[in-house]
Protein backbone atom coordinates (compact mmCIF):
# COMPACT_ATOMS: atom_id res chain seq x y z
CA UNK A 1 0.00 0.00 0.00
CA UNK A 2 1.15 3.87 -0.98
CA UNK A 3 0.55 5.55 2.08
CA UNK A 4 -1.45 9.09 1.38
CA UNK A 5 0.52 11.98 3.07
CA UNK A 6 0.11 15.11 4.45
CA UNK A 7 2.37 17.35 2.43
CA UNK A 8 1.00 20.77 3.59
CA UNK A 9 -0.84 22.17 6.14
CA UNK A 10 -2.16 26.11 6.84
CA UNK A 11 -3.98 26.91 9.63
CA UNK A 12 -7.15 24.33 9.53
CA UNK A 13 -6.49 23.27 5.87
CA UNK A 14 -4.33 20.20 5.25
CA UNK A 15 -2.99 19.24 1.61
CA UNK A 16 -2.62 15.36 1.47
CA UNK A 17 -0.80 13.39 -1.27
CA UNK A 18 -1.11 9.84 -2.52
CA UNK A 19 -1.70 7.76 -5.58
CA UNK A 20 -3.53 4.30 -5.53
CA UNK A 21 -3.78 1.67 -7.87
CA UNK A 22 -6.77 0.28 -6.43
CA UNK A 23 -9.16 0.57 -3.72
CA UNK A 24 -7.24 -1.60 -1.12
CA UNK A 25 -4.75 1.23 -1.74
CA UNK A 26 -7.10 3.91 -0.26
CA UNK A 27 -7.00 4.39 3.48
CA UNK A 28 -8.15 7.87 3.97
CA UNK A 29 -6.72 9.58 6.95
CA UNK A 30 -10.21 11.85 7.01
CA UNK A 31 -12.80 10.75 9.97
CA UNK A 32 -15.88 12.87 9.87
CA UNK A 33 -14.37 15.69 8.18
CA UNK A 34 -15.93 16.95 4.36
CA UNK A 35 -13.11 16.90 2.22
CA UNK A 36 -11.82 17.89 -1.35
CA UNK A 37 -10.35 15.56 -3.63
CA UNK A 38 -8.24 16.28 -6.54
CA UNK A 39 -7.80 13.04 -9.27
CA UNK A 40 -5.29 13.12 -11.57
CA UNK A 41 -5.86 10.58 -14.20
CA UNK A 42 -2.29 9.25 -15.22
CA UNK A 43 -3.04 5.54 -16.44
CA UNK A 44 -6.48 5.11 -18.40
CA UNK A 45 -6.12 0.82 -18.12
CA UNK A 46 -7.90 0.95 -14.37
CA UNK A 47 -11.14 -1.01 -14.97
CA UNK A 48 -14.39 0.50 -14.22
CA UNK A 49 -14.73 -1.72 -11.02
CA UNK A 50 -12.03 -0.35 -9.54
CA UNK A 51 -12.82 3.38 -10.42
CA UNK A 52 -16.27 2.52 -8.94
CA UNK A 53 -14.48 0.93 -5.89
CA UNK A 54 -12.41 3.81 -5.32
CA UNK A 55 -15.02 6.36 -6.03
CA UNK A 56 -17.37 4.76 -3.32
CA UNK A 57 -14.45 4.87 -0.72
CA UNK A 58 -13.62 8.32 -1.29
CA UNK A 59 -17.51 9.33 -1.13
CA UNK A 60 -18.18 7.11 1.98
CA UNK A 61 -15.13 8.89 3.56
CA UNK A 62 -16.60 11.94 3.51
CA UNK A 63 -15.62 13.43 0.00
CA UNK A 64 -17.66 16.17 -0.96
CA UNK A 65 -16.19 18.15 -3.68
CA UNK A 66 -14.29 15.78 -6.34
CA UNK A 67 -12.38 17.39 -9.54
CA UNK A 68 -10.95 14.70 -12.19
CA UNK A 69 -8.02 16.08 -14.39
CA UNK A 70 -6.09 14.50 -16.93
CA UNK A 71 -6.29 12.53 -20.09
CA UNK A 72 -9.77 10.33 -20.14
CA UNK A 73 -10.76 11.87 -16.94
CA UNK A 74 -14.55 11.87 -17.23
CA UNK A 75 -15.58 8.07 -16.30
CA UNK A 76 -13.40 9.38 -13.05
CA UNK A 77 -15.96 12.08 -12.80
CA UNK A 78 -19.18 9.66 -13.44
CA UNK A 79 -17.72 7.33 -10.86
CA UNK A 80 -18.03 9.88 -8.26
CA UNK A 81 -20.71 11.06 -8.89
CA UNK A 82 -22.67 7.42 -9.48
CA UNK A 83 -21.07 6.71 -5.93
CA UNK A 84 -22.94 9.59 -4.81
CA UNK A 85 -25.88 8.94 -5.99
CA UNK A 86 -25.96 5.16 -4.66
CA UNK A 87 -25.24 6.33 -1.30
CA UNK A 88 -28.33 8.27 -1.01
CA UNK A 89 -31.93 6.83 -0.46
CA UNK A 90 -34.65 9.13 -1.51
CA UNK A 91 -34.63 12.46 0.33
CA UNK A 92 -36.20 15.51 0.23
CA UNK A 93 -34.14 18.68 -0.76
CA UNK A 94 -33.48 20.41 2.68
CA UNK A 95 -31.83 16.44 3.45
CA UNK A 96 -29.72 16.22 0.81
CA UNK A 97 -26.19 16.23 1.05
CA UNK A 98 -24.14 18.11 -1.80
CA UNK A 99 -21.67 17.06 -3.90
CA UNK A 100 -20.08 18.70 -6.50
CA UNK A 101 -17.92 17.34 -9.15
CA UNK A 102 -15.42 19.00 -11.86
CA UNK A 103 -13.63 17.36 -14.75
CA UNK A 104 -10.44 18.93 -16.77
CA UNK A 105 -9.74 17.46 -20.06
CA UNK A 106 -5.90 16.98 -21.27
CA UNK A 107 -6.29 20.02 -23.65
CA UNK A 108 -7.55 22.31 -20.51
CA UNK A 109 -4.71 21.78 -18.81
CA UNK A 110 -1.66 21.67 -21.21
CA UNK A 111 0.46 23.11 -18.22
CA UNK A 112 1.38 19.29 -17.53
CA UNK A 113 2.64 19.16 -20.99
Amino acid sequence: MIPIENVASAGDRQLWFGQVRSSDELRTPFKDVAFLALIFVADQSMPSSDRAEIASVLISSGCRYAVCAGSGCDPWHDAVDVAALGTDPPRTAQDVTVLTTGSLERSAIRLFD
